[in-house]
């Protein structure tokens, strides 16, 4: 992933809630997808939905990570997180 496409998904916490630093919307699971999520060494949170070969590897191009699982979030609130990535271990 470049650098253009890696900061569309890139995320904040203000005021409590997950939100897309980019676009300044809260993240949202969709029902029937897997949101996925990288925190790279240097603390920054990447997020998206698992599609195809989109996975955690392409938020860094395989890089080293700090933590790599999914998580659930409505209206920018997580609501659960799993350690859980077939390519991070």
């Amino acid at each position: 992933m470049i650098q253009k496409e890696r900061k569309s998904h890139e995320v904040l916490v203000e005021n409590g809630k997950l939100m897309y630093k980019q676009s300044g919307m809260l993240v949202n699971s969709s029902e029937g997808s897997k949101s996925i999520f990288v925190l790279s060494t240097t603390r920054a949170l990447y997020v998206g939905q698992k599609k195809g070969q989109f996975d955690h590897l392409s938020f860094l191009s395989g890089g080293a990570t700090t933590a790599a699982g999914r998580l659930v979030a409505h209206d920018g609130v997580l609501e659960a997180i799993w350690p859980y990535s077939d390519h991070y271990g």
